[in-house]
């Protein structure tokens, strides 16, 4: 019973993500409809819903892939603008079916706003599939609910498997019954397994049943049994000796041989295939045909569960247990002779900024690309396997050597870096590889995994590509291990917090903006600091997923102050591996595009150092950013050596003096000089200036005699989190900025200045 469950159990699952994928491709095809969009556009209810009934003919519904029962229509508050109902549909046309995935989908926050979401549910006693899908692109400006029948789809697992089906709802009614299915009541030659579908809050919706007749199995054993009882009756009417040596030849010995077959099919399940062939009396041998048939169903059966078993279901590669499985095997073989093989640990670079970017459906798309390129480059007789995510694995046996394994690694990489064309999508991903040589670095299965796993972290951390294990690669900091694996759970689980410090027009005292200031409280270890964070960001990748939390969360912030008419300027500080990153502009588009804030009202500040990395790069960066209308800044400006004969190209908007020079400028005439010669290059070159670290009265009024435009430091305000910044703007002797107040001018003076200089470059 177990095991059939388990069968039921993988196919229903089969057929729901087939349900699943169709309907999210229904719904997808759907929004690309001119007239969908344009009465959408209109909020024409009746002829979207119009529009709406002609997609009951579409493909995947007159070929009877899906039975379409509705859809629905929301806009982006998930407020109802237009349903439609299938013809000859059960469904009520006046509700919605499932509407508490509407709801979950409604609650959803930042980048899980463009996910699709499915889900099971009952109405009127009715089972559902719901699959809701975002309208508008990148930016969701509604969404399309497709609802299904499942039981058309869950129909199918009788062809699939050649057993009667029954499908029976939560109120025990037959919703479909196979022609085949068995009449009479079940009993010990009719086996029904039974399985039931349940929601996500574990309510059954459906009870599918297989049935199984093994009564002619039991009917042949009858018969049997009965043989062996007259031939032994027989026999010692006869003779003892007669009975005995028929019975011997004729039953007896076939039946051992029976028996020895299934003690032997116990042990190795791979000789269910083999046919036993017996010499016994007619009846043995109709026993030994029943067996045989019945043995080889099962060998099918068996077949299939391996496969399900053994198999990555997206990628169709070796899944993490049958890679685990053959390594064991191969190092027990060579536990003796020590032969030479090579082990890779393969891990992608930007995946999940793509995957939570552009949404599971170009991720699962992704993944599946870069299964089949690595098939191009290993060879049949090595095992490439997908570990889970967007790792992976292969086991090299004809490998033997440092030179060979290298030669492989540099076509894994270059393969792997070649731009993956997705859905029109143009996405640059990279490999991180770790390389282990066996007996060289381990003859252990676990050693060897844990090795090739520290080698490929390094080969990430360095951008190498691919690095080979080496003993000192063990100093690997566990904490940093330890770190990334919960710094990327607290980006997910939204526990980290923003600090936001004031920047003071000096002149007159207003307040100008503020810079968002990342701080992570962990639950265990207590407060830690950026600089402890933020470098192992960006060494493992996760440095993007990082900033665009920081760029959501600043922006609706600021959005939050505007709508209260406080119209500050939001900085957010950026790292060199965002400006590597191809798609920085469009995802900051998109962020501000959300929160509703106008691109002046954000500035970027990047460190000296960030920009004189891969300059021209950079500088490409910097001018779409720029173009947007957003506000760009030079941080920590005097400790990064730059040139000044490149720092008049960049379109940026400001600089901000480094603290270490304004903290001691009352005291050393050397930084005074520099911070007095910084403010009057910047203003030549028509830039603002930002002192940080003012800490006394004294260094405020130095700063305000030099001209400086703007200031930063515990003399007015700490960073503090949101609530504690508004009551400090109470309470304050601080102004606050308005549209009529003159710090308008000084932004438009500015890129006026700003405009001449890039000309001039």
């Amino acid at each position: 019973h177990a095991a059939f469950r388990e069968l039921i159990r993988l196919k229903v699952e089969e057929q729901l993500k087939d349900a699943k994928t169709k309907s999210t491709k229904l719904g997808l095809s759907i929004q690309t409809d001119k007239t969908i969009r344009k009465e959408f556009a209109s909020r024409n209810r009746a002829a979207l819903e119009s529009a709406l009934d002609n997609h009951f003919r579409r493909f995947f519904v007159t070929t009877d892939t899906l039975k379409v029962e509705k859809f629905v229509i929301y806009d982006s508050d998930f407020n109802l603008i237009g349903n439609a109902t299938a013809p000859k549909s059960t469904a009520n046309p006046n509700s919605v079916p499932c509407p508490t995935l509407a709801k979950t989908a409604s609650q959803r926050r930042g980048a899980n706003r463009f996910k699709t979401l499915s889900g099971l549910c009952t109405t009127g006693n009715s089972p559902y599939l719901s699959t809701i899908v975002p309208l508008g692109g990148l930016r969701a400006r509604g969404y399309l609910q497709v609802v299904i029948d499942p039981a058309l789809n869950l129909q199918r697992i009788e062809e699939e498997l050649g057993l009667p089906l029954r499908l029976t709802d939560n109120k025990g009614l037959t919703a479909y019954q196979s022609s085949r299915w068995p009449q009479r009541k079940t009993s010990d030659s009719v086996l029904i397994v039974s399985y039931e579908l349940k929601n996500a809050n574990a309510e059954a919706i459906l009870q599918i049943s297989l049935a199984y007749d093994v009564s002619q199995l039991y009917a042949k054993l009858k018969e049997t049994r009965t043989f062996i009882l007259l031939a032994a009756g027989v026999s010692i009417v006869l003779t003892i000796l007669f009975s005995l040596f028929l019975l011997e030849i004729t039953a007896l010995s076939p039946l051992k041989t029976l028996t020895n077959h299934l003690h032997n099919v116990r042990k190795d399940k791979s000789r269910l295939v083999e046919e036993i062939n017996i010499l016994g009396n007619k009846e043995v041998n109709s026993l030994a045909d029943g067996f045989n048939e019945f043995t080889n169903e099962l060998h099918s059966l068996h077949g299939t569960l391996e496969t399900m078993a053994y198999t990555d279901a997206l990628t169709q590669l070796p899944n993490r247990e049958l890679f685990y499985d053959r390594l064991n095997q191969i190092v027990k073989i060579d536990q003796r002779l020590a032969t030479p093989f090579a082990l890779f640990m393969m891990d992608l670079d930007r995946f999940k900024l793509i995957n939570d970017t552009l949404g599971h459906h170009i991720g699962d798309r992704l993944l599946q690309e870069t299964s089949s390129r690595l098939k191009t480059v290993l060879r049949d007789t090595d095992t490439t396997a997908r570990l889970g995510g967007d790792e992976f694995a292969a086991l090299m046996p004809a490998v033997t050597d440092a030179d060979g394994a290298a030669l492989v690694a540099s076509r894994i990489v270059n393969i792997l870096s070649e731009p993956y064309i997705i859905e029109g999508h143009t996405l640059n991903v990279g490999v991180s590889v770790g390389i282990v040589l066996h007996p060289h670095h381990g003859h252990d299965s676990n050693e060897l995994m844990q090795r090739a796993d520290i080698a490929m972290y390094y080969a990430k951390n360095n951008d190498r590509g691919f690095s080979f294990y080496d003993s000192d690669l063990d100093t690997h900091n566990v904490l940093e291990l330890t770190l990334e694996s919960e710094l990327k759970k607290a980006i997910e689980n939204d526990e980290l917090q923003l600090h936001y410090q004031p920047k003071i027009a000096i002149d007159r005292g207003q307040i100008y903006g503020v810079e968002a200031l990342l701080r992570w409280v962990h639950p265990e270890r207590g407060f830690i600091p950026p600089d402890a964070f933020i470098p192992l960001a960006e060494q493992t990748g996760l440095i993007h997923a990082l900033t665009q939390w920081v760029l959501q969360t600043a922006s609706k912030q600021a959005a939050l102050w505007h709508s209260q008419g406080i119209l500050l300027n939001v900085a957010v500080n950026l790292s060199a591996q965002n400006l590597r990153d191809p798609n920085l502009a469009s995802v900051i588009r998109e962020t501000i595009a959300q929160a509703g804030i106008e691109p002046q009202h954000l500035t970027l500040e990047l460190t000296e150092s960030a920009v004189m990395t891969n300059t021209e790069q950079a500088l490409d960066t910097l001018h779409k950013l720029d173009t947007m209308g957003l506000q760009l800044s030079v941080d920590d400006f005097g400790t990064g050596y730059s040139s000044l004969a490149y720092l008049k190209r960049l379109p940026v908007d400001e600089i901000k003096i480094d603290r270490s020079f304004v903290m001691e400028m009352d005291k050393d005439k050397n930084d005074e000089i520099i911070v007095r010669s910084t403010i009057d290059l910047a203003h030549n070159m028509g830039l603002k200036v930002t002192a940080e670290g003012i800490e006394t009265e004294q260094a405020w009024t130095m700063l305000r005699d030099l001209g400086c435009d703007l200031g930063q430091g515990y003399f007015m305000c700490r960073p503090v989190d949101a609530t504690a910044l508004e009551d400090w703007f109470q309470n304050s002797s601080w102004t606050l900025p308005s549209q009529s107040e003159p710090l308008k001018a000084l932004k438009n003076k500015a890129r006026k200045q700003k405009k001449k200089r890039l000309v001039k470059a």
